[in-house]
């Protein structure tokens, strides 16, 4: 019975909202949670109902219900205050924003690259190796970035997904569809994708390509959803292709179906273990949401995964366990906590996406967006708690570029 509601339950948000934009919230962030969390009691059931039936599986899925309905309502309060607006054409004010700031972005574009680069080559410099290039890629990729300092290092590194957008929005805004081509762009998208992959993980390049798809849909032409949904499904094939060349060892990539099977498994796996460890303990009242900030500190910091890693015993070679966005607000604040958080999360998601895209004039908007929508879906996989560091990150640089942009006009102004 709880899974027949659990299916309706996730139908409901696009029969209410019927989301137009594949980016919009309404549907972005939906279609994540609906693959990576929400099938999973469902396929669990269906292809081992014995563990389904040992755990507190039952249970979980009343978790997911939760959450699910109070990131919808949030995105339903939004729409109430502020409007039921979304994109379904390229503003001539963007345009115009573009057309004139865009040699600025171009710059920030090819800073972050080159920033990206050096810091890349630390990092592999200090690991010692390139984990894509190891017998053990996965035991490589865990090592490298557990040498002191490298976590840091990481960080700048991964900044470079963002590169090939800023340079796009420029080439196209400059070129129009003639900017695809443009060598710069090429060239920083193929060296930056590659590198990313060096480091044995593929989401830093997917992400890459959702920030470039993100850019022309929004500043060139709108793509059509079920093209958009298709481009998913291929990066969900290259996700489970390259987890199959990255860890051939496993019984999770025996073969493709058994690779695509428990991509759907592992994040209701993850926040059952959490929510079976804290089910009879006290709530941690937000004191996890500052983990992973004092790992900064000098001295041996466990972050928050990995920290919830070891409460559960576990010892494969990933490097942590990701709760789920359920699962860490749980953690720290019970049920309440869940229903809270989460509506607060669609309630911001909604503005962030009626400020920066619906009556956003500029291409930084744009990017200021799909950063948005990267941090949350990562939210939903991981929590609150685990991505406080990569708020902090983001909040620091986007305030970085505007400081930059607005020096820019005012040096053009005198």
């Amino acid at each position: 019975m709880e899974l027949f509601f659990l299916a309706i339950t996730l139908a409901f948000p696009f029969a209410l909202f019927r989301p137009k934009d594949f980016f919009q919230p309404e549907f972005f962030i939906n279609f994540i949670f609906i693959f990576l969390i929400g099938l999973g009691p469902i396929v669990l059931f269906f292809f081992k109902p014995e563990v389904y039936l040992a755990g507190m599986h039952e249970e979980v899925v009343y978790v997911i219900i939760l959450g699910y309905l109070s990131i919808n309502l949030g995105f339903l309060s939004a729409r109430i205050v502020f409007g039921r607006n979304y994109i379904d054409g390229v503003s001539c004010l963007r345009s115009d924003w573009n057309r004139r700031k865009s040699s600025g972005l171009l710059l920030v574009g090819l800073c972050i690259f080159l920033v990206a680069c050096f810091s890349g080559g630390a990092y592999f410099m200090r690991a010692g190796q390139i984990p894509i290039f190891a017998e053990n890629k996965e035991l490589a990729r865990v090592a490298a970035m557990s040498v002191s300092g490298n976590g840091y290092l990481l960080y700048i590194f991964t900044m470079g997904v963002m590169a090939p957008a800023f340079i796009l929005v420029h080439c196209l805004s400059r070129k129009g569809l003639r900017g695809l081509f443009s060598p710069v762009f090429l060239t920083t998208s193929l060296l930056l994708a590659v590198l990313l992959l060096f480091t044995g993980s593929r989401r830093y390049s997917v992400w890459l390509f959702v920030y470039v798809l993100g850019v022309f849909h929004y500043s060139y032409r709108p793509l059509p959803v079920w093209r958009l949904i298709s481009v998913a499904f291929i990066g969900l094939l290259f996700v489970n292709i390259f987890e199959m060349f990255r860890n051939p060892y496993s019984e999770t990539t025996e073969s493709l179906a058994v690779t695509f099977l428990y991509r759907f498994l592992v994040y209701g796996a993850n926040l059952e273990k959490v929510f079976s460890i804290f089910f009879h303990q006290d709530a941690m009242l937000g004191s996890t949401f500052f983990m992973d900030v004092m790992t900064i500190l000098p001295g041996r910091q466990i972050d928050y995964q990995s920290w919830l890693k070891e409460l559960a015993g576990l010892d494969y070679e990933g490097f942590g366990l990701p709760p789920t966005i359920m699962g860490d607000l749980y953690v720290n604040f019970g049920f309440p906590g869940i229903f809270i958080g989460c509506l607060l999360v669609g309630l911001a998601l909604r503005f962030f996406y009626i400020r920066l895209v619906v009556h956003g004039r500029s291409g930084l908007g744009i990017l200021a967006y799909i950063s948005v929508v990267e941090v949350s879906t990562k939210m939903i996989m991981s929590g609150i708690s685990a991505q406080s560091i990569t708020v902090l990150w983001m909040t620091f640089f986007y305030s970085f570029i505007l400081f930059f942009m607005a020096s820019i006009s005012v040096r053009r102004n005198i």
